[in-house]
């Protein structure tokens, strides 16, 4: 009975390690032509293979770890020189061989390539672009479509007519206005000096007392009663 047993549990362990991802120990390579091993005292390399390894992250597979390792930040000066990342770890030679290692892990072209590639694009981008004839035409077009919707400037007199013309009329209607009462005022005053000479020309009723002092009629009687 326990020979199964010892089998299944052997059985259960197999299936259960062929499931599960492998965890490099280490990116790191200190094999023979690989890295030298003054590269083992290098800080940021040790610091870039901690930072893409479990436990720092999920556990998945040696190409995912190797692509985090060449995209670190601590190893980037690696792809344009070999000094600048453990020049106090290792000579010149041991820095060259690291360099080497690195690009053929992160699979990368020679700097020349990569230098070449980028003076290239960098001369391709400051070439000025010449204007052809159908990009000229196509600007003369827009600028005329422009000018055409744009209304023209409109004149002062077009703006202000109205004020015009009811200053106008205020005018007129002053001056309108003192014509007026100039020639009512005379009016009246001729009106009122004919009723005045009317007045002066109509003869008094003639009565007694009138006819006895036109004919001193009074004064006779007097003169007779005292004589």
């Amino acid at each position: 009975m326990r020979a199964p047993r010892i089998l299944l549990w052997i059985l259960f362990t197999t299936l259960t390690s062929s499931q599960t991802p492998q965890q490099p120990t280490q990116i790191l390579d200190f094999s023979a032509g690989a890295l030298p091993a003054c590269a083992n005292a290098c800080v940021p390399l040790q610091s870039a293979q901690g930072a893409c390894i479990p436990p720092a992250v999920p556990v998945t597979d040696t190409a995912t770890y190797k692509s985090c390792f060449c995209k670190s930040a601590f190893l980037q000066t690696l792809y344009t020189s070999p000094s600048g990342i453990c020049d106090t770890a290792c000579p010149a030679d041991g820095l060259a061989q690291m360099r080497e290692w690195f690009i053929r892990q992160c699979e990368q072209k020679p700097t020349v390539a990569a230098t070449t590639v980028t003076s290239t694009s960098t001369s391709t981008s400051s070439t000025p672009t010449q204007p052809t004839a159908d990009s000229a035409a196509t600007e003369d077009a827009s600028t005329e479509s422009a000018q055409r919707k744009k209304p023209p400037p409109r004149s002062w007199w077009s703006t202000h007519w109205q004020w015009v013309l009811m200053l106008i009329i205020i005018i007129l209607a002053i001056i309108v206005g003192s014509v007026g009462g100039v020639a009512f005022k005379r009016r009246h005053k001729r009106k009122a000096a004919a009723a005045a000479s009317a007045a002066m020309a109509t003869p008094v009723a003639w009565g007694p007392h009138q006819h006895q002092h036109h004919s001193a009629g009074y004064n006779y009687n007097a003169q007779q009663s005292t004589g």
